[in-house]
């Protein structure tokens, strides 16, 4: 129509197909099942990114990243203090043992022997309103806080931390074996996130730095 011919969407169609066009769909996301309302907890953080001291904050949630045979899973605790992620665990199911793993992970990271005054927040995934999950938390003395239904804002440092992952580590490879990708998470927070990422937080120091200086 711009260049001055009058032509309907189907004639268009049919001619790009005779030179082998073919329209490109993007993945659809997967979608999930909506959640009750049973152990939903208040935002308790309310957006207060900047706790004083370590083990005061720990926010965690789960991303996914698509492979060759699939979806591989990704849970991360992350201390607001230092902004390190002290815990995370990989999977190919987003399950309620995918995020006590994680959990777990950042115990034994911390050195605590429970988590007494940690409070720790999330968003409302079915897996964070898990008995399993809300009872252990319970019984470790952690306090529990989420973010408001469908806000990603309430858990935006969890939610900056996936999206960097993803557009420097994960996404310029393509899709690639799971094994691949388990071994690029790992990498990256191990040994790339977790030493040599600078944060303005912390005023663009490292954070192999910043830990031992604060």
């Amino acid at each position: 129509m711009e260049d001055g011919f009058g032509v309907s969407k189907n004639r268009v169609q049919r001619l790009l197909q005779r030179i082998q066009y073919r329209a490109v769909m993007s993945r659809k996301r997967k979608g999930y099942p909506k959640t009750s309302s049973i152990n939903a907890r208040p935002n308790l953080l309310d957006r207060q990114f900047l706790p004083e001291q370590p083990n005061e904050v720990w926010a965690s949630d789960i991303t996914q990243v698509y492979c060759n045979e699939g979806w591989l899973y990704v849970c991360v605790v992350i201390d607001l203090f230092s902004r390190a992620v002290i815990g995370y665990s990989q999977g190919r199911r987003a399950t309620t043992d995918l995020v006590m793993r994680a959990y777990r992970n950042a115990k034994s990271t911390s050195g605590l022997k429970r988590l007494d005054g940690v409070l720790c927040h999330s968003d409302q995934g079915a897996q964070y309103k898990s008995d399993l999950l809300v009872r252990w938390l319970n019984n470790q003395g952690a306090t529990i806080s989420m973010s408001r239904k469908g806000n990603c804002w309430d858990n935006a440092c969890v939610e900056s931390f996936f999206s960097l992952m993803k557009k420097q580590w994960l996404h310029p490879q393509g899709v690639q074996p799971l094994s691949y990708m388990r071994n690029r998470v790992t990498n990256y927070i191990d040994n790339i996130y977790n030493q040599w990422r600078v944060h303005g937080t912390h005023g663009e120091v490292p954070l192999v730095r910043y830990k031992k200086i604060s």
